[in-house]
């Protein structure tokens, strides 16, 4: 777990962190190796789950060597959807972060606790960077904003 003291005086305790793949954690479908560090050393503190459509047919193979539960899902409702359940056995005391970049992340990114989207070299749908509590230049950069929580707290200070 990580409890995020928000500046508009709310505490979050996140027990869980959902991602989209490409574009996310990955890049034409490879696993981007600046995320493999981060990403770990994020699984020791949340459950780390992804939800992807998976376009290059990859992604089962990175999250397994990564040891991260993965979800393949028809589109973005799917997300949202997997995400409101999950919430739902993990209890409300506990909140869900969501990062993506695409169109089918914006659902998950509306409904999470915390938001992050990506704008990485794939880019961004501009729905899920309009609904996003902060936006990331990375997969990387997201992670980090995760793994330092202060660094969320200054960025969403009004």
């Amino acid at each position: 777990m990580t409890v995020l003291d928000l500046p508009d005086g709310k505490r979050l305790t996140l027990s869980h962190a959902m991602f989209g793949f490409n574009g996310t954690l990955a890049v034409d479908g490879c696993i981007d190796g600046s995320v493999v560090g981060p990403l770990k050393h994020l699984a020791r503190k949340l459950t780390c789950v992804v939800l992807t459509t998976d376009t290059y047919g990859t992604a089962e193979r990175a999250a397994s060597e990564l040891g991260l539960a993965l979800f393949r899902v028809a589109d973005g409702l799917e997300k949202a959807r997997l995400l409101n359940e999950l919430r739902q056995g993990a209890g409300s005391r506990t909140g869900i972060v969501a990062v993506g970049n695409g169109r089918s992340d914006a659902g998950m990114l509306r409904v999470a606790n915390l938001s992050i989207c990506v704008v990485g070299r794939e880019g961004a749908a501009s729905g899920a960077l309009l609904i996003a509590d902060v936006v990331a230049t990375s997969g990387q950069a997201a992670l980090q904003l995760l793994l330092h929580p202060n660094r969320l707290v200054a960025t969403l200070r009004s």
